[in-house]
């Protein structure tokens, strides 16, 4: 397989159209005709199906798009860091984050890189867990940063750095909005807006209520910390947070233990691939143990 042929099924799948892959190439339609039929006969497979509302893969064409991506990528990247290999990091580093992870990574990260490597761009892309590590198998994020436990994924490295104390919000009013401080015990009777099972925000909250000797009751179940401060404002039930929100609005932030449950963060990368990846693990590291 040729790295242009690949290129240029991607920019059929990306788009849905052979023309519209062929103005974004800079090449003649026929020419990407001929490198996805190049493509068919080498795998001997039918990669698209063609339609008059454009071309779609098929599960062959799925599974050769993931990989294809990879190769692109890498030897976009191979070439980028054969180019500076002497010279200081400069360019930009893809990273991945949850939205819940957004402010306690992000600001320190930002400081630290223009603290450290000025030259150095970053870009964000937010997501939930399975797509972030699928884009980090293809080469499109170059880490992603995660709760554990997650999913693992084969060819990824997975690095947990560090454990931080975990937080309640309560809304205005609650019988506990005036505390500062409260024991998982003391919570038996709540009702909790919290993540869908397998969630590590969920695994967070039930392995502390079994530790406290109890089960959750569970008023609602979300996707990210800012859909849980809006049902928790609405007095639906309390909620589990990995960093504490900012203060006001409808919500009161106490402070959990002892014994303080904790959750762990940390970050995948593809060990093969190196790059930026192995200039900024270092300060990811410090940030998420700060």
């Amino acid at each position: 397989m040729e790295l242009r042929d690949l290129r240029a099924y991607l920019a059929v799948v990306e788009t849905g159209r052979f023309t519209l892959a062929a103005e974004r190439l800079h090449l003649v339609q026929s020419a990407v005709s001929d490198a996805v039929a190049r493509l068919e006969r080498e795998l001997q497979v039918v990669l698209l199906e063609r339609r008059r509302s454009g071309a779609r893969p098929t599960s062959a064409g799925d599974e050769l798009a993931r990989w294809a991506r990879l190769l692109v990528n890498a030897e976009e990247r191979a070439r980028r860091e054969v180019s500076r290999r002497d010279a200081q990091p400069s360019g930009w580093l893809s990273l991945g984050l949850l939205p819940t992870l957004v402010p306690l990574v992000l600001p320190p990260l930002l400081r630290a890189l223009r603290a450290q490597h000025p030259d150095l761009g970053l870009r964000v892309h937010e997501g939930l867990a399975p797509e972030l590590l699928e884009q980090v198998r293809t080469a499109d994020l170059d880490l992603a940063v995660l709760f554990f436990p997650t999913e693992r994924v084969g060819g990824l490295e997975f690095v947990e750095v560090a454990s931080r104390p975990l937080s309640v919000i309560v809304p205005q009013g609650h019988r506990l909005a005036g505390r500062r401080a409260v024991r998982m015990r003391e919570l038996e009777a709540e009702r909790w807006v919290t993540y869908p099972a397998h969630n590590p925000g969920r695994l967070w909250l039930e392995e502390a209520c079994r530790l406290a000797g109890f089960a959750p009751r569970i008023a609602a179940e979300v996707e990210t910390a800012a859909q849980q401060r809006i049902f928790v404002e609405a007095q639906v039930g309390i909620a589990m947070l990995p960093f504490q929100p900012p203060r006001g609005g409808g919500v009161r932030i106490l402070q959990l233990g002892p014994p303080v449950p904790a959750f762990r963060v940390g970050y995948a990368f593809d060990p093969r691939l190196g790059g930026l990846a192995t200039v900024v693990r270092p300060l990811l590291d410090e940030v998420l143990r700060s």
